[in-house]
């Protein structure tokens, strides 16, 4: 644009100008024939007030205009125009092209050389001005172009400073946050085996609350990897970065800190391929209100065994006086009574709340249940269980079926001074549990009785021992083949 201003000062340039709509040689010859026009019609008039003057003189201007205005074909042709004109109708001899003297062909012939050397020097002109404007030209351009960079620079330099600005500020409260977070922060970076397991981790991160929580400093954490800040290393944390990172879940659990004693809750979230991030929450708290818990829980079950020893304590002795009938409904509520009280016993000592040790529950139920028969030297209680750990729901049922049960076969299986053992056996069976209770006495007659007599219902044992087979989910099957076998299948 600054190229086409300047260039207009020096040429109008009409052939370029016009050549969307006009072909160039149509204007050079356009210009070329005004300008003549213009020379011949001044020329009359010259002549109506002044009569004849210089043959040539009107030409020089006409050919440096065409020259000027549309180029040296456009002055060519002026010149060569206006000469013939001039020559044809000034010269004498006028209207001729025939020469009064020789110096009118020599003044002819110097003229139009004189012409034509003023058109060199004006094209000449013309065109130093042209390549001079070109060169300005292309020097505004570039410094119109440099400019405009230099602003897009500023602009683009002013964008990064207000996001620089922003990134700063962003990232301080980034660290704000970082800092003022309760939990203990890391970002870690994982270091892999040949198999892409994570082994090791280096820590790349760390907040005041992770230091005060595990006891270390951030100079002794910065870039150092996990296995020589405080060797040995469990496995678990190296296993939980890896299946985070792997699998994108967080992975989380409970340690204890060996420099500040605290429970702390340790998550692990993926961050990329290589980075994840550790949590460490103080749960010790509520480790405390755990333990607490527990305590108390164990305090009650152990005054509520109390209460049934007590309570059992009364039905004994109770059964000592009571007549033969009596007896044996205070020994049988005794037995069911004490299924409750080793239940709470063993609650009192167990870790856990709800798994309870089957083998230590049925063994210490069937030492008492021994010490409750009437003739120890005749009848011996054997019991054992493989290593099983069942739930509270299940054990107090499988206590009142073994206790029933070893009470019925103490009861009727060994009449007249009969001497026999009555074993409880818990055993793996298929994808469950068998529960045997059986004796190596009289048996019983299980064969079909006459149809026309109604069958007599059980006594509360035998709806007893039904209903808590039930409880379970499992199924009885009685058998009597040299003794009485009752089997109790259920899935744990």
């Amino acid at each position: 644009m600054g190229a086409d201003t300047i260039d207009w000062r020096f040429s109008f340039d009409l052939p370029k100008r016009f050549e969307p709509h006009v072909p160039p040689v149509v204007t050079e010859l356009l210009v070329a024939a005004g300008l003549v026009l213009l020379a011949v019609g001044t020329r009359l008039l010259i002549d109506l007030a002044f009569g004849d003057v210089v043959e040539f003189a009107l030409v020089f201007p006409a050919v440096v205009g065409a020259t000027l205005l549309a180029g040296w074909r456009a002055g060519a042709l002026v010149v060569f125009i206006g000469q013939a004109l001039a020559w044809y109708f000034l010269l004498p001899i006028k209207g001729s092209f025939q020469f009064a003297t020789v110096g009118n062909g020599v003044s002819l012939i110097l003229t139009t050389a004189a012409e034509l050397l003023m058109l060199w020097f004006v094209a000449g002109y013309q065109g130093a001005m042209r390549r001079l404007v070109d060169v300005e030209g292309g020097r505004v351009v570039a410094l119109q172009q440099r400019v405009e960079a230099l602003d897009a620079q500023a602009r683009m330099d002013e964008q990064l400073r207000r996001h620089e600005t922003d990134f700063q500020q962003t990232r301080q409260n980034l660290v704000a946050i970082y800092d003022a977070s309760a939990d203990g922060l890391t970002l870690c970076r994982a270091i892999k085996d040949a198999d892409g397991r994570v082994v090791d981790y280096q820590v790349l991160e760390v907040n005041k609350a992770h230091c005060e929580l595990t006891g270390a400093t951030r100079a002794q954490m910065l870039g150092s990897v996990v296995s020589q800040i405080a060797p040995p290393v469990r496995p678990q944390w190296f296993s939980s970065a890896d299946r985070a990172i792997k699998t994108g879940q967080m992975q989380e659990f409970d340690v204890r800190s060996t420099a500040t004693g605290r429970w702390l809750n340790i998550r692990v979230s993926r961050v990329s391929d290589d980075l994840f991030q550790q949590t460490f929450v103080d749960i010790n708290e509520r480790y405390a209100l755990e333990e607490q818990r527990q305590h108390l829980l164990k305090e009650m079950n152990h005054r509520i065994t109390n209460n049934l020893q007590m309570v059992a304590s009364f039905l004994h002795l109770q059964a000592g006086s009571a007549p033969p009938g009596a007896k044996d409904q205070l020994q049988a509520a005794e037995g069911r009574v004490q299924v409750l009280a080793n239940l709470h016993s063993l609650l009192a000592y167990t870790e856990s709340e709800s798994d309870i040790d089957a083998g230590a529950y049925i063994a210490q139920l069937c030492a008492q249940l021994e010490a409750m028969i009437d003739r120890p030297d005749d009848i011996k209680l054997d019991g054992a269980c493989e290593p099983l750990h069942l739930p509270a729901d299940k054990i107090v049922p499988i206590g009142f079926i073994i206790c029933e049960l070893v009470t019925n076969a103490a009861k009727y299986a060994f009449p007249d001074g009969a001497k026999g053992t009555i074993q409880v056996r818990l055993t793996p069976s298929g994808e469950g549990w068998a529960l045997s209770i059986a004796d190596n006495g009289r048996g019983l007659d299980l064969r079909p009785k006459d149809a026309s007599v109604p069958p007599k219902r059980g006594g509360l044992g035998t709806r007893l021992v039904q209903t808590f087979v039930n409880q379970i989910g499992g199924t009885l099957v009685t058998t009597s083949q040299a003794g009485v076998q009752h089997v109790v299948t259920f899935v744990a």
